[in-house]
């Protein structure tokens, strides 16, 4: 892939674990481009670009679903052809649960927040606990129904189906950038096996799981380039080894946070991305 000495800018795209979300904010920088003001400071992509010396642009967003990610990053590919070959990309992968919807009354996407369970389903009260939240979470004046809602979660929503589409869109984007020589570094946000690797998740969680399809796609993720923890995964490494006191990785979660990683955890998950990124590309650079 791409040589890193050609590298000026780092493109970051994923959820708020990615953006920075209770990290203390700059009121007077913009979120992401064409986001509102207020930008997290010490978040491990600024910590990341300053390290390599690359300008940022991270589009992450809190509640942000891996359908936005993929959108946004393509998006901004197509408006940016001219800095392709100076663009390093770094993904969080959030939960496949989430899925953005195009809202034609308020003209613009929103995400959904799904439960991360099936097992109520098969009871049958998840749908209407859930079509409650969905209602919550739309901010349309003609937003649909709880009725509406329910009918759609039972028709045409899969936890088993969802998961296959994240693993699409993790090959899509992979391809996409080995194709234009566009160096990358992927990671998930949660656990390291939830969402794309773990089959006893799957067998365990979804109604009619498929086994067989789940091995055939995930055996084309290349796993090279995709960190083998998650960001919460090593925060609570960190904590284990003493290189965080303990309890302080993460903040609290309380009505003002929600119990997202610190700024020494931002700071030393940097550091490790980092050097697994040098690594990766010794000799390429």
């Amino acid at each position: 892939m791409g040589k890193l000495d050609k590298i000026k800018y780092l493109y970051v795209g994923g959820d708020s674990w990615s953006r920075g979300d209770d990290l203390p904010e700059d009121e007077t920088l913009v979120d992401y481009p064409g986001g509102p003001m207020g930008r997290p400071i010490g978040r491990y992509s600024d910590v990341l670009g300053e390290k390599f010396g690359w300008e940022v642009i991270n589009e992450s967003q809190g509640g942000g679903s891996n359908d936005r990610t993929v959108r946004k990053m393509v998006d901004w590919f197509a408006k940016n052809k001219d800095k392709w070959e100076e663009t390093f990309v770094v993904i969080c992968w959030t939960q496949y649960t989430r899925e953005e919807l195009w809202n034609d009354v308020m003209g613009e996407y929103e995400t959904q927040q799904f439960q991360s369970t099936d097992l109520d389903k098969r009871e049958g009260k998840w749908f209407g606990e859930q079509a409650d939240e969905m209602l919550i979470q739309s901010d349309a004046d003609l937003k649909p129904t709880k009725k509406w809602w329910e009918t759609y979660l039972i028709n045409f929503y899969n936890f088993d189906k969802r998961s296959q589409n994240m693993i699409r869109q993790i090959i899509f984007l992979q391809s996409f950038l080995k194709a234009n020589n566009i160096p990358y570094y992927f990671h998930n946000a949660f656990s390291n096996d939830a969402y794309t690797h773990s089959s006893w998740l799957m067998s365990e969680w979804s109604v009619d799981y498929d086994e067989e399809k789940w091995k055939e796609i995930t055996s084309m993720i290349d796993y090279d380039f995709y960190h083998p923890n998650s960001f919460m995964t090593c925060v609570e490494l960190y904590e284990q080894e003493g290189l965080i006191e303990e309890n302080k990785g993460f903040y609290g979660i309380t009505g003002y946070s929600g119990g997202h990683p610190t700024p020494i955890s931002h700071e030393l998950f940097a550091k490790e991305l980092y050097k697994c990124i040098k690594e990766k590309f010794r000799g390429k650079s």
